[in-house]
């Protein structure tokens, strides 16, 4: 006689710890595409536990509707009006604001390519309104346990707070630098042990040729 199938508790799938993972465990997988938990491929239930326990933001979007699966440290990019709708819907319906530069994306990475972006844009809508962050991503294909490409990994670092700063301190050396160019003194800055000329304005350039003349 046939013994019955034993179904897998989701604690028993999922043994990692924190919001994320309470979340995954709770959920109605039945009534998404991806199916009951206990259903899932070995490839997918690894996926979801390797990027649950991880301490770096790590998002997964399965199937061609781009489920989506994400840790406790991926919560801050989908800020109030995103966390925790997210979590099992498609990833369409999350970001519509960015899916026309996303979204094709996305697709090559279920062919099988992989893409890596530093420093990119994005206006997304995470707290109620516009806003431009920055991200250094890598998008990698996930396969299942047929080794078909099923879904896709994103891990990233958001930059925003870097990218802001850097841009004011450049902007502000501009505004500097005009400021010095057209001042009526003669000013020059020189750099290192061989006083290398950084920078002279018009009056100090006239001064040095009144010199030499």
């Amino acid at each position: 006689m046939p013994h019955p199938k034993t179904i897998a508790k989701p604690e028993d799938l999922i043994r990692a710890r924190g919001e994320m993972a309470d979340r995954v465990r709770a959920f109605d997988w039945a009534n998404t595409p991806v199916g009951p938990m206990e259903d899932w491929p070995i490839s997918l239930r690894t996926a979801v536990a390797t990027m649950l326990e991880c301490q770096i933001p790590m998002y997964i979007a399965w199937g061609e509707e781009f489920i989506q699966f994400y840790n406790d440290a991926c919560r801050p990019m989908l800020g109030t009006t995103k966390h925790p709708q997210a979590l099992g819907t498609g990833a369409r319906a999350s970001w519509p604001e960015i899916w026309e530069t996303i979204g094709p994306m996305w697709h090559e990475v279920l062919k099988g390519k992989a893409i890596g972006l530093d420093d990119f844009k994005l206006t997304i809508e995470r707290h109620g309104y516009p806003e431009d962050v920055y991200f250094n991503i890598s998008y990698s294909p996930l396969r299942d346990d047929s080794a078909n490409v099923a879904g896709m990994l994103a891990t990233y670092t958001e930059t925003t707070d870097r990218v802001r700063t850097e841009r004011r301190l450049t902007a502000a050396q501009e505004q500097l630098r005009s400021i010095f160019m057209q001042m009526p003194a003669a000013i020059a800055i020189l750099r290192g042990s061989e006083m290398r000329f950084e920078f002279a304005n018009e009056a100090y350039q006239k001064w040095i040729g009144n010199s030499t003349g």
